[in-house]
């Protein structure tokens, strides 16, 4: 047996403590924390959690996202983001975690043309009956972007490049969501279903390479 194969079986009694009991806090002596990466650049990107890469977390693409993962608290530098196809390690990422918390991280081209990583806490109790949802800004050049429910604006959506709004309560259900700057619509994101008690976050991403129309995705928080 390989030593790589030894560190995953070694890895996946914690997986599976946490997937049945969800006490993150049980599993690292400084605290566990459960994260849920998303991509919003065109980099493919694999993410290696305290030594560890598992299948489902390699090759996320653009709109792509993670599972649930559960991160050392006390040392978030164990999870590590490298680059698919070069295995280069992506620098940047010096994120800060509460034990017990839950997170989204956001990888998006920033102003320079490098990689930055937001981190969004993802503590967030919606109305009784409402989903929880929020915008992130990571279409450079985008202006303010907002939140279009059925043709109706939602207030305190509103993002700047690089930045997130904060949750809003929104009734459960399917919605046609757009997404406006200013008066001009730049997003049509098609039918989106929240779920009563839900928190989701609608990511405005850069075009593809070689097109200029903006895209979105949505993730769930954990």
């Amino acid at each position: 047996m390989s030593r790589s194969s030894y560190m995953l079986v070694a890895v996946l009694p914690l997986a599976f403590v946490a997937a049945c009991g969800d006490k993150t806090t049980d599993l690292f002596p400084g605290g566990g924390a459960r994260v849920r990466f998303a991509n919003a650049t065109n980099t493919t990107v694999s993410v290696v959690n305290d030594g560890v890469l598992f299948t489902s977390n390699t090759g996320i693409g653009f709109g792509g996202t993670t599972s649930c993962i559960t991160v050392d608290a006390s040392n978030p530098s164990a999870l590590v983001f490298t680059n698919t196809s070069t295995g280069a390690t992506i620098v940047g990422f010096t994120p800060t975690l509460t034990p017990g918390g839950s997170f989204t991280i956001i990888a998006y081209i920033g102003a320079t043309g490098t990689t930055q990583f937001a981190i969004l806490n993802d503590a967030f109790t919606p109305t009784s009956g409402s989903a929880g949802v929020r915008t992130f800004n990571a279409a450079s050049g985008s202006g303010t972007v907002t939140i279009v429910s059925n043709g109706t604006a939602l207030p305190g959506t509103s993002a700047t490049f690089g930045t997130a709004s904060s949750f809003v309560s929104v009734p459960s259900g399917t919605d046609a969501i757009t997404v406006d700057s200013g008066t001009n619509q730049i997003v049509d994101a098609g039918s989106l279903t929240f779920n009563s008690g839900q928190t989701s976050t609608l990511i405005v991403g850069p075009a593809a390479a070689g097109t200029t129309t903006l895209r979105s995705f949505t993730t769930n928080g954990c």
